[in-house]
């Protein structure tokens, strides 16, 4: 009996210094995609932080900071912002139901969704995108505001919210977006950043 104790008192010891059942796995580890090859007069841009790159046109600026990724069209109708969420939302949370969350929490949304969301054509990611046409309160200026979640289940979400005027040069503009849209690639955060 005393053998049969020291056994499992042994085991038991054992599975303890090896995590036992109780604590969750780590995620699998991020692989990194290669960055699109971005179109004649394009740029690549990269953010090591949050793990991803993109192709924006050339005169576009792009400024990244932490494990965000801001970008402006030179005519200032446009403006895109990208981010990871790592957590266990970005993890589980189905692409479809965090994009349309995500434009619902808009500061200042008013306004009306497209009735279903659409795949963004070519991405090796979950996606979801998600149209609207609406008013933010800050600026009052009719807006066309579209979501896009790019998702590696089990590991990150991204998320893409770009905003354009309703009025002035719409279809030129949306093409650019089309290409952005695709040029998308998720790529393993660098070691010692937060994303």
């Amino acid at each position: 009996m005393r053998r049969l104790l020291t056994a499992v008192a042994l085991g038991a010891t054992l599975l303890a210094g090896c995590g036992g059942e109780d604590e969750p796995e780590p995620p699998p580890r991020e692989r990194s995609d290669a960055a699109a090859l971005p179109p004649s007069g394009w740029k690549t841009v990269r953010n090591q932080a949050a793990g991803f790159t993109l192709a924006v046109p050339g005169e576009w600026s792009a400024r990244t900071k932490g494990g965000t990724a801001t970008i402006r069209s030179d005519d200032r109708l446009v403006s895109v912002s990208v981010s990871a969420d790592r957590s266990s939302d970005g993890q589980d949370i189905p692409p479809r139901d965090y994009a349309r969350e995500a434009l619902l929490s808009l500061p200042g949304f008013e306004g009306s969704i497209l009735p279903r969301p659409r795949r963004i054509r070519g991405s090796r990611l979950r996606t979801a995108r998600w149209d609207a046409v609406a008013s933010i309160k800050a600026t009052n200026i009719g807006q066309l505001v579209t979501v896009v979640a790019y998702q590696r289940p089990g590991q990150v979400t991204y998320t893409l919210v770009a905003f354009r005027n309703s009025k002035v040069r719409p279809e030129f503009n949306a093409l650019r977006l089309e290409r952005l849209f695709r040029s998308f690639r998720a790529q393993a955060p660098e070691v010692g950043r937060s994303g």
